[in-house]
């Protein structure tokens, strides 16, 4: 039997608030997740928004946001 040899893959957790650059895209998102009807998913929205502006803020202060 040969051996194979094992490819290492690094690979980072997926983070929403990252991707919520604007308010459109913030409006987008907290439509589609209230649509869904599901509590879970709602909050799970509501949160990632809320890092995603205390992102921008911290941002905008550093002034690396227009």
């Amino acid at each position: 039997m040969s051996e194979k040899a094992i490819e290492k893959v690094t690979v980072s957790r997926w983070d929403t608030a990252e991707f919520l650059d604007t308010q459109e895209d913030i409006d987008a998102y907290l439509q589609v997740a209230s649509e869904s009807g599901e509590a879970r998913q709602i909050t799970k929205a509501l949160s990632n928004v809320a890092k995603a502006r205390g992102m921008m803020d911290i941002a905008q202060k550093n002034r690396a946001y227009p």
